[in-house]
Parts: C-alpha cells; structure tokens; sequence
C-alpha cells in the first residue's frame, strides 16, 4: 500500500513538474518568438518619412481618403459619416471635394483636404475648421522621383504659383506658366535639382523651389532641363550648359537635345552627335527630312532600350510620319550605324 502511495505522489510530482516545464516553454517563446513576430510586423506596417532634406528622397505621408468614404451634398462634405466641412457657396452644384489630375488630395495625416467651394480652390484643415490656402485654380501636380505628389501649381489672379502640398506657397502666383514637363519645357523632368522652369512675359526661366530664386534669368524661348545639364534656346542661340551654367556647346544651332548623355545637335538638317563634355562622339552625320519648329514636333526619335545606354536607336521620319531611315549609335564604340528599318519591333 506504501508503494501505492509513493508512486501516486511521484506521479502528481511529475505531472505538477512537467505543467510548470509547459508553462515555462509558453513563456519563452511568448517572450522571445512571438512578441519579437508581433513587433516587427508593427514595424513593417509603420513607415516612417526620410528625414532628408534631399528632394530626390522627398517623401508625403498621407492616408488617401476615396469617395466611398467621402460623401458630398450640397451643404456639407462628410468623411465617414463625420462633417468635415460646411460650404459657403450659393451655387447650383455646391460645394465638393476636387481633383488634381483627376487624383483626389485627401491627407488624413495632416487633416487637409483640397474642396472647390464657391468659385474658389481651397486647401482646408478640418480637424482645426480653418482654410489653409485658397486659390483661383489648381493646376496640376508635381511628383518627387518617387511618385509621391511634392508640390502643386496653383492660378491665382491669373497667375501661377507653387505650393506644397500641406498648402506653403514656395513660388509666389507671379509667373505665366511653372511646369516639370508640358511641351514648352522639355527634358527628363526631376525635382532632384530643386529646380523648375517658369514662363513669364513670353520668355523662359528657371527657380529654385524651395526659395523661389532665380537660378536662369527670363532670357530664352525655351529651355529644358536634364540630369546634369540645360539646353537654352535663345532667339539667334542654342548652348548647352552644366547646372553651374558652365557652356559646353554654343552656335547658331537650329536644335539640340540630350539624350542619354549624348547631345543630338541639329542644324540645316543634320544631325551631329558630342559628348557632355563638347567632343564630337563620331564624324558621321544623319540627315532629317522634317527639322525642328516652335510646334514641338521634331522629325527623329532618339531612344536607348539598352540598360547601359551604350546604343541609342535613331528613328528618322518623312513629313507623313513614315520611316525614312534608322540608326544605331554605339556609344562606347564611337560608331554610327545605319540599318533597314523594317527590322524594327523584330
């Protein structure tokens, strides 16, 4: 009967011991496995904003509100079932949330909102009831390399200006136009520079964005900004520069454009190529049949599909649009080479 006993309690022992192992087991792994899971899936999901001031790494944290959660009457504007805003105007259709782009700006994070509300364009704070910034018109949106929206244009008396997307003018509405990229300013669009081209009284220039400053006096008819280098287009004059508007090339050209750190050189219809650096890059030429106008509509296209940009593809075309030749310039090679063109998309 006393083994009995003994072993009953050595059992009880052991069951008490091994649940006490179990609980300790759950612990550790609570402690070391799945907290650590826990805490790095709540940092996953937190994106935090670069604090560079780097434009290139420009980054606007907002949770984008869409229409089904943005209902519009003719008084108010909800945003899940909440007011956000009562509308001032007497007209026919209200008041409503706009587009830029056809891209609703709603920013949950900064509480703003853009509304077209009795004529006007506001920028709206509704969590503190206030109107940040209010403008004729918005115009379009500038986007950082990223893709995420940077800045806007906005008219106002008729003239155009820049601001941020939390509403801080940066361009005073003084300017004709300010684009990265309608056809007037042509290039490889990118905030990067901090730069963008304006129009006013008839003639180009460019500002810094994020003081306004003039970096390019408003002396040409065109001028389009690259990676590394502008091209402006003067009445008689046609230069390159590097962005410390240092001149690289300078003529009577009738055209010029970068591409792929080649500068295609037009002029009498023909075509000469040069390195960044001012050196002709090959002897040979390509005739054109179309030259360049103030219509934006060149008679070439110049592309490279080649991940080194070592060969930059020539499509030149007829006044109807068809092919007239094609070419291959071989960079790295210093080699101009001429092909069928209806080898083209084989």
């Amino acid at each position: 009967m006393e083994e009995k006993i003994q072993a009953k309690k050595r059992s009880k022992t052991f069951l008490l011991l091994l649940i006490i192992i179990l609980i300790g087991l759950g612990f550790f792994y609570y402690k070391f496995y799945l907290i650590k899971d826990i805490n790095k899936e709540e940092k996953a999901e937190k994106v935090e904003p670069p604090t560079s001031n780097d434009l290139n790494a420009l980054y606007h944290d907002y949770e984008r509100c869409d229409y089904d959660s943005l209902m519009e009457s003719e008084q108010y504007i909800f945003l899940n079932d909440e007011v956000i805003y009562e509308c001032q105007s007497n007209g026919e259709y209200g008041c409503y949330a706009t587009t830029i782009d056809d891209f609703e700006y709603c920013n949950t994070t900064d509480s703003l909102i853009m509304i077209t509300d009795d004529g006007k364009d506001l920028i709206y704070d509704y969590k503190n009831k206030k109107v940040v910034l209010e403008v004729d018109y918005f115009n379009n949106i500038l986007y950082s390399d990223h893709g995420f929206m940077a800045y806007f244009v906005f008219e106002k008396d008729g003239k155009v200006g820049l601001a941020t997307m939390e509403g801080k003018v940066v361009i005073e509405p003084i300017y004709d136009d300010i684009s990265l990229g309608n056809p007037v300013f042509e290039g490889e669009y990118s905030l990067k520079n901090n730069v963008v081209a304006a129009e006013k009284d008839g003639k180009v220039g460019v500002l810094e964005i994020t003081t306004g400053k003039e970096v390019i006096p408003f002396n040409y008819n065109y001028i389009r900004i690259y990676a590394n280098n502008y091209v402006l287009v003067g009445d008689e004059n046609i230069s390159l520069t590097d962005l410390e508007l240092n001149t690289i090339l300078d003529g009577n050209f009738n055209d010029m454009i970068v591409v792929d750190e080649v500068a295609f050189v037009e002029n009498n219809k023909v075509i000469s190529f040069y390195d960044l650096k001012g050196n002709k890059l090959v002897e040979d030429t390509v005739e054109i049949i179309k030259p360049y106008d103030n219509s934006h509509d060149r008679g070439f296209m110049a592309y490279s599909m080649d991940q080194f940009n070592e060969v930059i593809t020539i499509e030149v075309f007829t006044e109807d649009g068809e092919y007239y030749s094609c070419y291959n310039l071989h960079v790295k090679e210093k080699r101009l080479e001429k092909f069928n063109c209806s080898e083209m998309g084989e």
